[in-house]
């Protein structure tokens, strides 16, 4: 007679205990999925934190200085930091001809047989390299995930500065093309987000001006020099008569 009830109440205890159960886990799975949530979101605000950081050093050197070196060193460094890449490269445009203007790691550390093979590149006709015909003529954001399946640039370039991925951006003032600006992944492994895409074009945008007025009091000076020593030998000539 009392085989049922009891039988019923010990399927209650147990639905309760499995109820229950469910329950305590569902809550705790909700607690670190929270959890979780939350140290992403700290680690996000510590990465936008560092790179407002980055970019107001940038804006600082470009607006601080004239020195185009020391404007393009401190320039690729912060860049390749803050899109947290392993190099920025900066080419200028002069003349019809591109030049190898700076390339620093983002560690700032410098190696000295890649910089050495960096200064020995020379001038570049614009159509002698696809990538810059693109970058520069047609002022298009190129993406290119392995170079290695790529024609875009010299396989000299890929095998001396062990280049495996890269993004290039038009530096452009007032539409006018003044240079290409490069952040790259010398190891395999690495994609692009569309955030660094978005901000190497952002530090792009916001350094070209900087960098033309760099080079052209660069040439202004180089020009009151040369008229300096032209004056002092004519001087110089004209004592003599």
């Amino acid at each position: 007679i009392y085989k049922t009830p009891v039988r019923l109440f010990a399927a209650m205890r147990w639905g309760r205990i499995v109820i229950w159960t469910i329950f305590l886990a569902g809550g705790l799975a909700v607690y670190l999925l929270l959890l979780l949530l939350v140290r992403r979101s700290k680690r996000e605000q510590a990465r936008q934190i560092q790179e407002m950081i980055s970019l107001l050093e940038i804006s600082k050197a470009s607006s601080s200085t004239l020195d185009l070196p020391q404007l393009l060193k401190v320039v690729a460094q912060k860049t390749a930091e803050v899109c947290q890449v392993d190099r920025c490269t900066i080419f200028l445009w002069e003349d019809g001809y591109v030049i190898p203007a700076m390339s620093q790691f983002a560690s700032g550390r410098l190696r000295r047989r890649m910089w050495k093979a960096f200064t020995k590149l020379g001038r570049y006709r614009v159509e002698g390299v696809p990538l810059f015909t693109e970058t520069i003529h047609h002022k298009r954001v190129m993406v290119v995930a392995d170079v290695a399946k790529s024609d875009l640039v010299p396989r000299q370039w890929i095998d001396e500065f062990q280049i495996h991925s890269f993004v290039a951006v038009p530096l452009l003032v007032r539409e006018r093309v003044v240079g290409s600006f490069h952040i790259e992944y010398t190891r395999a492994g690495h994609s692009f987000s569309e955030a660094q895409i978005d901000l190497a074009t952002t530090i792009a945008g916001q350094v070209a001006l900087a960098f033309d007025n760099a080079r052209l009091f660069q040439e202004t000076q180089q020009r009151l020099r040369q008229t300096e020593i032209l004056l002092a030998v004519s001087q110089a000539l004209g004592s003599t008569l």
